[in-house]
């Protein structure tokens, strides 16, 4: 069966196995456990091995991914160690033997490039030391990996555990550029070669290139381990999915609110101990193989171990999560986004094993749903009631319990601004659904909100109050539907709403506190008018008493009637005071406003600084090169003067070896000549001698011709005389 007829028909029985899944929802009830890969094992139950597709591995064959192609094998293992790599042209020009479809255009391979001539040190040792370890490791995959790769598909519970001497070949030939998007193609997983991180589709960034520095650490640091002792570190892979029926009823649970921490200075990856969150894309990775580097994106690099995941996880659904246990973090860094930078080595030796030796680092990758822009009506979508129950579904398929992991069940979820940035994510609303799923699961938040620091104040106080209140999920949870019906819906086309959801909340725990202190002063009041009666009661007998009593009834009255004017006076004050603390929040919003706008501005001024101050340090830096040009190019000018010399020289020699050659082969050619003409000879006299046996053929058969007539002639004479001699004997009778 040739490729594209096996893809076609895989892609058929993949499709055919989803359909079942997603008709059905049964896939999601199975559990295909956790396939120890690590041993070389395939423990998967029989019945339900048919729902496992094998992914496509470097070096084995195609329609067979547990036997290996040696003829392929033996070309990938030629054309790399046959092969001198010292600098990032000719790497490129490695890569496309391997990988035809790809070009020699200058931009392939331009991030790699830009690395080489930015630190030239480093990539000297990269090229001359660590690639020739990175292809050593490549080539070793079908040693230390005898078994496929199950893909860890859609609707299923499923893990697998490998090696860290495993992970670090997958990882070199994803680097090598070896695995190709077949993978992504047929099944939908992310793309995972190297060469978008080494290409730019776009300009490069100083990022990209910081992004590959990173990774190339990674190498560089197990390069320098022993490997046998590596092999019996694990790494656990493994896909979440949520059946219908394991769905919360979030709107009906009265659960108490979790603990929850604040913290501005601490980033997730530094939550020793706790569940970390990757705020995920759906495909694995995100854009970590392009110009990407926000939170996912620099997770993986610095875990460099991540980027095994994206081999064989599909694209995750509604209901799904990916959670990877055992990765080590190689590296630290500075910046975020375009200013991100490698900040060398980091020293994980802190972190913990557990008890099957995999590292205490737990990270969950739960993708969020990707809204509008804000500003755009569709913005405001996700505050309703189906966005809101798809992100807590979400969240919960991530922290729910798992028996994989070995953390505590009350832990702390380390996580912050899930899906608030490039995924335009409310953050307020993103806040409270966490806290909501993480008090139902019954774990503890502890948020990092990074420089959000007004928002953080605004969630802390928040959360005082509703504690105070004793306020539980479902409170919550109706608070967000309030919101969504009595402000969102209703708003205007292309307005924003006047009240915030903190605010909106705030104000509500305000009105409770307000309706419990006029509760109490009610109280108060038939507490005194209950002691009157009894007063009256004890003193009925007594004229003067009765009197004293009306007396006192009418002063009663007067403080009755005293105590509703102060009531209505303290109303009066209470709504003079929320009306003034309106005003005081919407002055202090205006000056949030303001100094957001002037901090903005001071950005724009500090980002054309920096804009600034990088184009002189590019002019600098391209007259520097200019220099170095023109250096090269008095060398190059030399070299091509002493290789003219040379080359003429070895012309005069070529050209006495070509007179040589050429008066030899005039010889040749008469000697060819003669006997080309005594064969020709020898053909004529063939020739010849057959004319002449065709001619004595003829005559032959000319002879025979005319001794058959001469027969024929005989036999027509005997036949007359014969017809003569009747006819004579007939006579004769007759007589």
């Amino acid at each position: 069966m040739n490729i594209s007829g096996f893809i076609k028909k895989l892609k058929t029985k993949l499709n055919s196995d989803l359909n079942k899944e997603i008709d059905e929802d049964t896939l999601t009830k199975y559990d295909f456990g956790n396939i120890e890969l690590y041993n070389n094992e395939l423990n998967i139950n029989n019945d339900l091995k048919e729902y496992i597709n094998y992914i496509i591995i470097p070096y084995y064959q195609k329609n067979n991914p547990g036997k290996l192609n040696s003829k392929q094998y033996k070309f990938f293992k030629s054309t790399l160690t046959n092969s001198t790599i010292t600098n990032a042209k000719e790497f490129q020009s490695v890569v496309i033997k391997y990988n035809p479809l790809y070009t020699e255009d200058d931009c392939f391979f331009a991030n790699l490039k830009n690395y080489e001539a930015k630190y030239p040190e480093e990539a000297n040792k990269f090229f001359n030391k660590i690639l020739p370890f990175i292809i050593e490791q490549a080539l070793k995959l079908p040693e230390y990996l005898t078994k496929p790769i199950p893909l860890l598909g859609k609707n299923m519970n499923i893990a697998i555990t490998i090696n860290k001497l495993q992970a670090l070949s997958l990882l070199a030939n994803q680097f090598l550029c070896i695995f190709t998007d077949e993978n992504h193609e047929i099944y939908d997983t992310p793309p995972c070669s190297f060469i978008t991180l080494f290409s730019p589709m776009k300009p490069s960034l100083d990022s990209t290139v910081e992004k590959i520095r990173t990774v190339i650490h990674y190498f560089d640091k197990m390069r320098k381990r022993n490997l046998e002792e590596i092999k019996s570190e694990l790494l656990t892979y493994q896909r979440i999915s949520l059946n219908k029926e394991s769905l919360i009823d979030w709107k009906n649970q009265k659960k108490g609110l979790c603990s929850v921490r604040i913290d501005t200075e601490t980033s997730i990856e530094d939550c020793k101990g706790m569940m970390q969150v990757d705020f995920a894309n759906w495909y694995l990775g995100g854009g970590v193989l392009t110009n990407g580097c926000v939170q996912e994106e620099i997770r993986f690099t610095i875990n460099p171990e991540l980027f095994v995941s994206m081999i064989f996880t599909q694209c995750l659904d509604h209901l799904e999560s990916a959670y990877i246990i055992g990765t080590e973090r190689f590296s630290n860094y500075t910046g975020y986004g375009r200013t991100y930078a490698y900040g060398g080595d980091y020293d994980d030796n802190g972190t913990l094993f557990d008890n099957m030796n995999r590292k205490e680092t737990e990270i969950v990758a739960i993708d969020a749903t990707l809204f509008c822009t804000p500003g755009i009506p569709q913005y405001y979508e996700q505050f309703s009631n189906k966005s809101v129950m798809r992100e807590l579904n979400k969240f919960y398929a991530g922290i729910k319990e798992n028996k994989y992991s070995d953390l505590e069940k009350d832990i702390y979820i380390a996580t912050g601004n899930w899906g608030c940035g490039a995924f335009n994510g409310n953050i307020e609303l993103k806040a409270l659904l966490q806290v909501i799923a993480a008090s139902v699961v019954g774990k503890n938040i502890y948020y990092c909100p990074y420089d959000k620091t007004e928002f953080a104040d605004q969630f802390g106080l928040l959360l005082k109050k509703l504690k105070k209140l004793h306020t539980t999920t479902d409170i919550l949870f109706n608070y967000i539907e309030e919101y969504y019906s009595k402000v969102i819906q209703n708003l205007p086309k292309n307005s924003k709403p006047e009240v915030t959801l903190f605010n909106y909340i705030l104000k509500n725990i305000e009105n409770i506190n307000n309706e419990n202190n006029k509760k109490s002063e009610e109280e108060k009041v038939k507490e005194k008018e209950s002691k009157i009666k009894e007063k009256e009661l004890n003193e009925n007998n007594n004229e003067k008493k009765q009197e004293d009593i009306k007396e006192k009834k009418m002063e009663n009255e007067k403080e009755k009637e005293d105590i509703k004017e102060k009531e209505k006076e303290k109303e009066k004050e209470i709504e003079d005071e929320k009306e003034k603390e309106d005003i005081e929040e919407k002055e202090k919003e205006k000056e949030i406003e303001d100094e957001k706008e002037k901090e903005d501005i001071k950005e724009k001024e500090k980002e054309k600084e920096i804009e600034d101050e990088k184009e002189k340090e590019d002019i600098k830096e391209k007259e520097k090169e200019k220099e170095i040009e023109d250096e090269k190019e008095k060398e190059d000018i030399k070299e091509k003067e002493k290789e003219i010399e040379d080359e003429k020289e070895k012309e005069d020699i070529k050209e006495k070896e070509k007179e040589m050659e050429d008066e030899k082969e005039k010889e040749d050619i008469k000697e060819k000549e003669k006997e080309i003409e005594d064969e020709k000879e020898k053909e004529d006299i063939k020739e010849k001698e057959k004319e002449m046996e065709d001619e004595k053929e003829k005559e032959d058969i000319k002879e025979k011709e005319k001794e058959k007539e001469i027969e024929d002639e005989k036999e027509k004479e005997d036949i007359k005389e014969k017809e003569k001699e009747i006819e004579d004997e007939k006579e004769k009778e007759e007589e």
